[in-house]
């Protein structure tokens, strides 16, 4: 079922995945219809699920404390059809997010998908989180995702292959231009909506 918080939901959607029952062939973009919901005929099963190769991808989630299921959970990827972000656990059901996928596509860097503010429209609200934080949790899972396909892409833990200083400058000079798109000096770009104050010692 397509469960709102479960993980493999978004590794389906993300991927581009294809649902395979006794009867048909169902793409992953219209097979998920709303909360536990699925495009499931009464008598159909699923007897397999194919996976295209993604040129890069990667998951990230923030667990739910009790369950450790998804609060939100976000995969990325770049697929010979485009950059793909699939979110579970922010609303009833998973989900793209094209702000994020524009993003991306346009720099693959984690910066630039942390610097995405995501509407909080129509996402969950419960003891654990606001719709609002959930939008937030949704660009910050994001850019972990990003970074976690990096990681491995370099083939090392620490990035030794890519280069420590490549990375940052890279990720600084994003976030110099995304600063600079929206007008707004490099510090409120990174602190976002978020009351500022000097650090105490």
């Amino acid at each position: 079922n397509n469960d709102p918080a479960a993980d493999w939901p978004a590794g389906v959607l993300g991927l581009g995945a294809t649902v395979v029952t006794n009867k048909r062939k169902i793409a992953a973009d219209d097979f998920f219809k709303g909360m536990y919901e699925t495009a499931l005929g009464a008598d159909e099963i699923i007897v397999s699920v194919s996976f295209p190769v993604p040129k890069k991808a990667a998951y990230a989630k923030f667990p739910n404390p009790a369950s450790r299921f998804a609060l939100v959970g976000v995969l990325v990827a770049q697929t010979g059809s485009g950059v793909r972000v699939a979110v579970t656990g922010a609303a009833s059901a998973v989900f793209r997010c094209k702000p994020i996928e524009d993003t991306l596509a346009k720099s693959w860097t984690a910066a630039a998908a942390k610097a995405v503010k995501v509407s909080a429209t129509d996402l969950n609200s419960d003891l654990h989180g606001s719709p609002a934080y959930r939008a937030h949790l949704v660009s910050v899972m994001a850019g972990r995702a990003v970074d976690a396909a990096i990681v491995e892409l370099d083939g090392t833990r620490n990035k030794a292959k890519l280069g420590g200083n490549a990375t940052v400058a890279v990720s600084m000079a994003v976030a110099h231009a995304a600063a600079a798109a929206r007008g707004v000096p490099l510090w409120r770009h990174l602190a976002g909506n978020a009351p500022v104050r000097l650090p105490l010692p």
